[in-house]
């Protein structure tokens, strides 16, 4: 009777802790309205934002695509007891490196080998934002370091993040004019 009621207990509880931590995730959306306004601007966010709930002393990496022809505004937000997140935007830049080897009877023996370099294209201790005209689509990282508390009264466990990545199309000759910017004519 009491080894049921123990586990009993301990489904309940497992219960009850995947049902809080799920309704916490959702409520991590909440961090579009932490956001300045001004910093925002007038970018569609819908694409590839997305949501965390970090702790001090947490870095975490997200992966995006930019693509040209586009205006991208990236910015993280943050609950204010998570203070001073940072974060650093990187490109994953392609590099091919071939060569070859000739043996002692003559014959030659090709290596091909792609990879990728990261090279640092933003950090946000200079400015809340990074706003680029991309002209070549790629791979970004977006790189978040939340700073240990050193406040030894803070008992703040976790706290929401957003990762806002904004896109504006950029108007050129050869796209000037298409779309549905101007309305659908069914005449």
């Amino acid at each position: 009777m009491k080894l049921k009621i123990f586990f009993n207990l301990i489904f309940i509880s497992i219960i009850l802790v995947i049902f809080s931590s799920s309704s916490i995730s959702q409520n991590c959306k909440k961090a579009f309205k932490m956001c300045k306004p001004e910093d925002l601007g007038d970018f569609d966010y819908t694409s590839q934002t997305s949501y965390a709930q970090l702790s001090p002393g947490d870095t975490a990496r997200v992966k995006i695509v930019a693509y040209s022809g586009k205006l991208y505004r990236i910015l993280l937000c943050s609950e204010p007891d998570l203070k001073q997140v940072s974060f650093k935007i990187i490109k994953a830049v392609r590099k091919e490196n071939d060569s070859f080897t000739v043996n002692k009877k003559g014959d030659t023996t090709w290596t091909y080998k792609e990879y990728f370099e990261e090279k640092e294209v933003f950090d946000s201790k200079t400015k809340n934002y990074w706003e680029a005209n991309i002209t070549e689509s790629g791979r970004y990282y977006i790189d978040i370091y939340v700073p240990p508390s050193t406040d030894l009264k803070s008992k703040i466990d976790f706290g929401c993040i957003g990762v806002f990545i904004g896109t504006k199309l950029v108007r050129t000759k050869e796209n000037k004019g298409t779309g549905f910017s101007k309305g659908l004519n069914m005449n």
